[in-house]
């Protein structure tokens, strides 16, 4: 099943979403000009570039990627926002941010993220899921969340016998940013 994220007329590139089952056809000028991960993917340096350039157009997977997740910041990238949700839980926020994250594409969600995590401000530092919102925080470079949230860390982090941090007994060396964890470890 082919979602639609840009009119298939108009796009050059499909791509193939976990399910196997479905696939989103999108433009390669716009993917290159939002993320740097995708421009160097369409160069002819990578199979799929030299598929466009010989082609036209070019098509690969994206199995590690949730496919709700990775269609709504395909369809930010496309301005194709109208079925958008104004409302993201948590869960789906923070997925959102990995996907984002991986591929470089900060700049074109930032507004999106601002409108996802107002509902949860002065709040979301006092959930449980506060490790996640560091991450949101770093990702959609909210300063304010992000101060709340490292401020949580900073007093519950501690050291174990191996020089790792942990919360509560639980790693957490493997779950943050690794550019915040080289600078906490430097510390």
């Amino acid at each position: 099943m082919t979602l639609t994220v840009l009119d298939a007329s108009k796009g050059d590139v499909t791509i193939r979403l976990a399910t196997a089952r479905e696939q989103v056809t999108v433009s390669s000028k716009l993917l290159s000009f939002a993320s740097p991960v995708f421009e160097a993917m369409l160069r002819p340096t990578f199979a799929e570039g030299i598929q466009l350039e010989k082609t036209g157009t070019t098509e690969f997977t994206l199995d590690d990627d949730h496919p709700e997740a990775l269609v709504i910041v395909l369809k930010v990238i496309h301005h194709c926002t109208d079925d958008i949700p104004d409302y993201l839980d948590v869960g789906m926020i923070y997925i959102v941010a990995l996907i984002v994250d991986k591929y470089d594409v900060v700049r074109p969600l930032v507004s999106w993220f601002k409108l996802w995590i107002q509902p949860f401000r002065g709040i979301a530092a006092k959930s449980p899921r506060y490790k996640e919102w560091f991450w949101i925080s770093w990702v959609s470079r909210d300063a304010a969340l992000f101060a709340e949230t490292t401020r949580r860390l900073v007093l519950e982090t501690k050291l174990d016998d191996d020089g790792e941090m942990v919360i509560k007994g639980k790693r957490i060396t493997n779950t943050l940013p690794d550019r915040i964890m080289g600078r906490c470890t430097d510390l």
